[in-house]
């Protein structure tokens, strides 16, 4: 495998050769959010002048001389020009120029770092015509819809993304139904994903534009498999537990008896576990789908958790970006033989060209996804609080 880091601008366009010199390159892919990479280069005045605030970083591979270069990952700059670390060792490879580390972000940052606004086609400033934007039908078409309006070409100018349009239509979903009112935009598109029927999202940079894409995750649970007979599983936690919501009840808008209240239930966990229920504030809404929508999502997050968390790597059969990709559903064998099953939610690209490169994925929870309550009781406290700035 061959590895080469490009510097672009804003417009996508090339900066300058491929940078030299590159070490520790770290790079991780993340499932509908945005992932984050770093690596150190010699402080030359040449690769200062590339890393410029506002270009991008670019990380290809290829499989073997001959063989295209395809984009691993890719994204804006978080730094100019990064952390500067300087010594007297001659042997740190800078020619005396010390060394910068170089974080950047994916693509995906330039769609979650935005807010929906509700009035689209008005700055921030005037916003009167509507309190919510609003948007029904396939879920793939809202999600396309809503990125368009707050970050793509049909965005005011001030906030469209350079180079930013939308994938072909992929065709994938069900219905759907959103109110949604200055809300973090990576946070609705979860939402339609998982009510549109657990699609998925990404931005990819094809040729001089970035694509935003809906997708519909495969299950390959039956040809993707990583277990420690085979060589390509490399450690495994597994944490199951119980569920924490098995029933959402959900108030809509209104007051007392005339509230509209709607109830979710997972019957399999309620029969597996026990009744366990929870109310979900609404009242930004009394549209039923959408308070059907805000219990499912409840449903979700405290589902029972398979609590799976594995390392594999790649294998000449079996390697991520060619048979399998992230928000597929993998097989994993563990040692005493119980076989599970889990999303793809990470691939991380480590090394440099004098150790080697090694990809690596994440089949299951993040191992720092302890996090995953908190972040579960983060959206639920956002929600509570947006629903009362719409009243």
């Amino acid at each position: 495998m061959q590895i080469r880091v490009l510097v672009t601008d804003r417009a996508l366009t090339q900066v300058g050769p491929p940078l030299a010199g590159v070490r520790d390159l770290d790079v991780e892919l993340r499932h509908m959010t945005a992932g984050a990479g770093t690596f150190t280069v010699p402080a030359t005045p040449v690769l200062l002048e590339q890393l410029a605030a506002g270009n991008r970083i670019v990380v290809q591979r290829r499989a073997g001389l001959g063989r295209p270069w395809d984009v691993f990952g890719a994204g804006p700059l978080e730094a100019e020009p990064g952390e500067w670390e300087w010594s007297a060792n001659p042997k740190d490879g800078s020619a005396g120029l010390g060394r910068i580390s170089v974080p950047f972000s994916t693509d995906e940052a330039y769609v979650v770092e935005r807010v929906t606004f509700p009035v689209p086609g008005q700055p921030a400033t005037a916003q009167v015509a509507s309190a919510v934007w609003t948007g029904a039908g396939n879920a793939e078409a809202v999600m396309r819809s809503v990125v368009d309006l707050n970050a793509g070409p049909g965005a005011i100018a001030a906030r469209r993304v350079p180079g930013l349009v939308l994938g072909a239509l992929a065709g994938v979903g069900g219905n759907v139904s959103i109110s949604t009112r200055f809300q973090p935009l990576g946070d609705v598109l979860r939402t339609l994903a998982l009510a549109g029927g657990g699609l998925g999202w990404r931005v990819v940079q094809v040729g001089t534009t970035l694509e935003f894409q809906v997708f519909a995750p495969r299950d390959l649970s039956g040809t993707v498999r990583f277990s420690r007979g085979l060589g390509n599983l490399r450690k495994f936690r597994w944490q199951p537990k119980s569920p924490t919501c098995t029933v959402a009840i959900v108030g809509g808008q209104g007051q007392g008896t005339a509230r509209t209240i709607r109830e979710r239930v997972d019957a399999a966990a309620v029969t597996r576990w026990r009744r366990v229920e929870k109310f979900i504030d609404q009242r930004n809404t009394s549209v039923l789908a959408e308070l059907d929508q805000a219990g499912d999502e409840a449903l979700a997050d405290g589902a029972e958790q398979l609590g799976l968390d594995t390392e594999t790597i790649d294998t000449p059969r079996q390697a991520f970006g060619v048979q399998f990709g992230l928000g597929d559903r993998a097989t994993v064998e563990l040692p005493t033989g119980v076989v599970l099953t889990d999303v793809v939610t990470s691939a991380r690209l480590t090394g440099d060209a004098k150790r080697g490169y090694r990809v690596s994925s994440t089949v299951g929870t993040r191992p720092q996804s302890a996090d995953l309550a908190w972040l579960a009781e983060v959206r639920r406290i956002r929600r509570r609080l947006q629903n009362l700035e719409a009243v």
